[in-house]
């Protein structure tokens, strides 16, 4: 990483959480650089429209972008345009509202010449020109993001208020140095954001890579010169011979979740595994996880050791398998845990609900449009492919050893990643902040 001078002189900035800043230097209030505007225009997912008069800001479109582009195509119509709530080149948004902590505080640079209209749970900062340069403004709101965690409410949806915003101060070097900062950000972000670009697409290939492996080995099995038969269904063609089309039903037991009362917050009890514990694989446990204590008439919502866990509703990445060293655990509604019944290798069924299989047959069987819904009555008509016992050890302790290599491979590439955007961070940071002077670089 490249070494950076500092300035000359520094001095106390008077904020605890600033420390010294650049002797020129002079501390503002936010609201007195920018013009602040609370959102209040709600676009629904299923009011965007692909062309329209307006960029439409919706907040699930944009609280994790940084910039909003022409490559940024969603739109509405003038039955949705305030005055008050237009965005223009230059401006920035800040994300006042959130799921996850982490997210809380999220802005992104409007560079469009187009007008936009602000969504809900966002706040736009307009710049005053005389005083602040616009992307100066846009790089700090990534430092303050941490000071907004600070203010924030909430248990499950965590959020600020412009009057806490009002709250923060920034540091302002005068005009041309702000400027200079702007311009060393940009193309040192651009560069580190193609690199980041470049190993994401990279781990992409890998996990395609491992999509195809699987779906060709639960389908075909391993012997590339085994003998086939056709099995009379076109969308399942031939498979190897001495293997058997079975529906789920005689392989698996399923076990539906329990509805909890989402408004109880007891914290003492057993943790309640919902979808959004579920991803690719494995169960996490949230800090916001909710719990609840230990009942008999509860016992049969209790997970095992090596169910295999099933979102029935939204991204078909919402699946993990319990380990015991997870238990005791209960299950929601909307989650099923799928209990092997037949002797049946249950890693072999964890790679099937992975595979191509698997997926088709819930994209043919699901309802919803936007939302994917199975039901555990059609979940159990599946076809599933039997192998015998011994090939059934065979591909999974193949697969095992493949898919492990490749998640390595994958871990790896996004370790690369998470530092890369440390480094941006950190950056950021100690520029605008004045930590290290860029003027001559």
């Amino acid at each position: 990483m490249q070494q950076f001078k500092k300035y000359d002189k520094y001095k106390d900035s008077g904020l605890s959480w600033l420390g010294e800043i650049p002797a020129g230097w002079v501390n503002f209030r936010i609201n007195k650089i920018c013009i602040m505007v609370r959102g209040n225009t709600g676009f629904k997912k299923d009011e965007l429209l692909e062309k329209g008069e307006f960029v439409a800001l919706q907040y699930g479109k944009t609280y994790k972008v940084d910039e909003i582009n022409n490559s940024f195509n969603f739109y509405v119509n003038s039955e949705f345009f305030k005055p008050d709530q237009t965005v223009h080149k230059g401006e920035i948004v800040l994300i006042s509202t959130s799921e996850t902590i982490d997210d809380l505080g999220h802005s992104f640079f409007y560079n469009r010449s187009d007008v936009g209209l602000l969504g809900g749970e966002q706040i736009l900062l307009k710049p005053r020109k005389n005083l602040v340069h616009q992307k100066y403004l846009y790089y700090f709101t990534k430092v303050i993001s941490d000071e907004l965690r600070s203010f924030s409410t909430g248990l499950k949806v965590f959020r600020f208020s412009v009057e806490d915003l009002k709250n923060i101060t920034l540091p302002l070097p005068p005009l041309p140095t702000q400027i200079k900062i702007a311009e060393f950000l940009d193309t040192r972000a651009a560069a580190i954001d193609a690199e980041i670009e470049l190993l994401t697409t990279k781990a992409a290939k890998y996990k395609q890579l491992k999509q195809s492996l699987i779906n060709k080995v639960v389908t075909k099995g391993l012997n590339q010169k085994a003998e086939m038969k056709e099995t009379g269904i076109d969308w399942i063609g031939s498979i190897p011979k001495g293997w058997e089309v079975r529906r789920l039903e005689n392989l698996i037991s399923l076990q539906n979740g329990f509805a909890f009362d989402s408004s109880v917050a007891d914290t003492t009890g057993i943790p309640i595994i919902k979808m959004s514990n579920l991803k690719l694989g494995k169960i996490s446990i949230l800090d916001s996880n909710q719990t609840a204590k230990v009942s008999k008439d509860l016992a049969s919502y209790l997970l095992k050791s090596d169910d295999i866990l099933l979102g029935l509703s939204g991204s078909l990445e919402n699946f993990a398998q319990v380990n015991k060293n997870d238990l005791p655990l209960y299950l929601n509604q909307r989650v099923c845990a799928i209990r092997n019944k037949a002797h049946l290798e249950t890693n072999l069924l964890l790679y099937y609900i992975q595979s191509s299989m698997f997926t088709e047959q819930v994209a043919f069987n699901s309802t919803g449009t936007t939302i994917t819904n199975l039901s555990t009555n059609i979940l159990l008509k599946f076809n599933f492919l039997l192998p015998p016992k011994d090939e059934q050890v065979q591909i999974t302790e193949y697969l095992d050893a493949k898919t492990g290599q490749i998640d390595q491979i994958i871990s790896t590439i996004n370790q690369k990643v998470l530092k890369l955007k440390m480094y941006r961070k950190v950056l950021i940071n100690d520029v605008v902040t004045g930590k290290i002077n860029v003027e001559g670089v």
